[in-house]
């Protein structure tokens, strides 16, 4: 079930009222002759009045920062941009939980990173429920608050990042770098409790144990 709802028995147009999914290539939502357009698509489906698609569609736009894009086709947008837009059309339905599929699949480094904090963002103001499909762990560990790992179909792992990804079973879906520097500092003797979840967590570890190596010897 999905918020109380049989996903077995309701049929798809009923639960895609409260959950919005998102595929893999967004160049398979993506249709019409503008961003704008693309956005207004599904509440004129609904057959919201115009004034209350108006609103959605401006509130989503300024949301996602599309301002600069909103007349521009689809099809000559970044993947970056189109994944975007994919999203924002999904949004304006104003979904309690969002799905999505491999969002960074065809993105470089730099638009993964600005899509999963965009995304991050959607959770923490908007309260969404963020159902985050992805093989790409290293950029995600320290942006989710549940970590899930499956193997033939079946739940292998399912807790919080820094438990699920120490776990040996985790390995099957590759271990990230960080976690890989902080097994080999723990295997020399230097244990930070808690597996940092980002570079940037690893790096204040250390530097929060130099520091107090330092003064220590300053004191000894």
């Amino acid at each position: 079930k999905v918020l109380g709802i049989s996903v077995i028995d309701t049929p798809t147009y009923e639960l895609a009222k409260y959950v919005g999914m998102v595929f893999q290539d967004p160049e398979n939502q993506l249709f019409l002759s503008t961003v704008e357009r693309e956005i207004a698509f599904g509440l004129e489906n609904l057959g919201l009045p115009v004034k209350e698609i108006k609103k959605r569609v401006e509130a989503v736009i300024s949301f996602m920062g599309l301002e600069s894009i909103r007349d521009k086709a689809p099809y000559e947008l970044s993947g970056g941009q189109q994944q975007k837009v994919a999203i924002a059309s999904v949004l304006a339905m104003q979904p309690r939980i969002l799905v999505l599929d491999e969002p960074t699949a065809n993105l470089d480094p730099y638009s993964s990173m600005e899509l999963l904090n965009m995304i991050a963002r959607l959770n923490r103001e908007r309260k969404m429920t963020i159902v985050l499909v992805e093989h790409r762990l290293e950029a995600l560990l320290d942006k989710v608050s549940r970590l899930i790992i499956m193997n033939n179909g079946r739940i292998i792992l399912d807790g919080t990042p820094s438990r699920v990804i120490i776990d040996k079973k985790a390995k099957i879906v590759g271990v990230p770098k960080v976690i890989e520097v902080y097994e080999k500092l723990k295997n020399y003797g230097i244990d930070f409790g808690n597996p940092p979840l980002s570079p940037e967590e690893l790096v204040n570890m250390i530097k929060s144990r130099v520091g107090a190596i330092e003064r220590g010897s300053r004191r000894g």
